[in-house]
């Protein structure tokens, strides 16, 4: 085989590889409704790496919501006195 024949067979291989999990990621996401699952879908197959970078930062499946220990140990970091909203304060 060519070098370009393996070439091109790896970066077969690869776009299948990547394309069946990104789909199924999409598939699997609650955050999108039908109609954009069928077009990620459709995006994710023509535009294979560059499309699934996108949207990645769209879709975090991670639970942003914090739990009572995380929220005491923010507490903890900030100072007690001054006003406080954002951290920085204004005294």
């Amino acid at each position: 085989m060519e070098i370009k024949q393996i070439l091109f067979t790896v970066f077969l291989l690869l776009h299948l590889f990547f394309g069946i999990r990104f789909q199924r990621r999409i598939l699997a996401s609650i955050f999108l409704d039908r109609r954009q699952k069928i077009i990620n879908s459709i995006l994710i197959w023509i535009l294979p790496f560059f499309w699934y970078n996108i949207l990645r930062l769209f879709i975090n499946e991670e639970n942003p919501t914090a739990t009572k220990r995380e929220r005491e140990a923010m507490r903890k970091r900030k100072k007690s006195d001054g006003f406080y909203e954002s951290g920085n304060g204004i005294f």
